[in-house]
C-alpha cells in the first residue's frame, strides 16, 4: 500500500478547482468540446483514503460520467493498493441528484461496503480477488 505515491498520480492526474479550494478536477474525455470533468474531494484518514465528495456540472448527472469519474478513481486505489473509505452524504436540492438509496447502490456496484451508519469503505480489487480465491 502506498499513499504517497497514490496522491502523487492523483494530484498529477487532476488540476485544482479554481473556485473551490479543496476541490481537484479530473477530466474524463480530453477531447470532447463539452465540459466532461468530474470534482473530487479526497483525503488521508487512518491509513485510506476518504472520498469526500464526488460530482459533475447538472448537464451531465446520470449519463454515467460520475461512473467513470469515479472508475478511473478506484483503478488507482486499486494500483496503488489504497483502501477507500466514503459516506453518503446527498448534497444538493437539485432533482437530478440521486437519492441517498440511489448514491447507496451506485456505491455499492463500484465495490463499496456500507454499515448501517452509511459509512463505506472498499478494499483494493486484488486484495478481494486474493481474498476470494485463497
Amino acid at each position: 500500500m502506498s499513499l504517497d505515491k497514490f496522491i502523487q498520480e492523483y494530484e498529477e492526474s487532476t488540476v485544482p478547482h479554481p473556485f473551490i479550494p479543496k476541490t481537484r478536477v479530473y477530466v474524463v474525455d480530453p477531447q470532447s468540446r463539452l465540459a466532461s470533468y468530474v470534482n473530487f474531494e479526497v483525503a488521508v484518514r487512518d491509513d485510506a483514503i476518504s472520498l469526500d465528495f464526488i460530482g459533475c456540472l447538472i448537464h451531465f448527472k446520470r449519463k454515467g460520467l460520475g461512473s467513470k469519474g469515479l472508475k478511473w478513481f478506484l483503478s488507482l486505489a486499486d494500483k496503488h493498493q489504497v483502501s477507500v473509505t466514503g459516506r453518503i452524504n446527498k448534497t444538493g436540492q437539485d432533482p437530478e441528484n440521486l437519492s441517498s438509496l440511489e448514491l447507496r447502490r451506485w456505491y455499492k456496484r463500484h465495490g463499496f461496503i456500507f454499515d448501517r451508519h452509511g459509512n463505506g469503505h472498499r478494499e483494493p480489487a486484488s486484495e478481494i480477488i486474493e481474498y476470494v480465491q485463497g
